[in-house]
């Protein structure tokens, strides 16, 4: 429910860096696919949505959807979890955006509202987002 909040409330940009990505076409009621659909209510507003992933088949997937994509380039694995809102508003930890990240793994994740430190990792992500 925080993330469906944050994702309501930006008003700019939208930042993903995201090891797994789903987006279920035939369970729309999940949490994913509601933080997908709310992701697309915000594209659609005019929010910035860009998305750095692990997988060319994800890329091409949320590419179809209209946000603006990447995979990794650099030849390692892309295993961060990350969400920046309007470059103040930071959600980071274990989450993968996929079901069982969800609803039956043990995962952790923290809302950090910082200017400073969301700043950083908007500094980290355009590295990345620029190789």
């Amino acid at each position: 429910q925080k993330l469906l909040h944050l994702i309501a409330l930006s008003k700019t940009s939208i930042d993903v860096i995201m090891y797994e990505w789903r987006w279920y076409k035939n369970d729309t009621t999940s949490d994913v696919s509601l933080i997908n659909q709310t992701l697309l209510q915000a594209h659609r507003r005019g929010v910035k949505v860009r998305a750095i992933v692990n997988s060319a088949g994800q890329m091409e997937q949320l590419k179809a959807i209209g946000f603006d994509v990447r995979t990794n380039e650099r030849g390692t694995l892309l295993h961060s979890k990350a969400i920046v809102f309007d470059r103040s508003t930071i959600v980071i930890g274990s989450h993968n955006l996929t079901n069982n990240a969800m609803r039956s793994n043990i995962e952790s994740s923290v809302v950090i509202k910082n200017d400073i430190i969301a700043e950083q990792f908007s500094n980290y992500f355009e590295s990345i987002w620029q190789s």
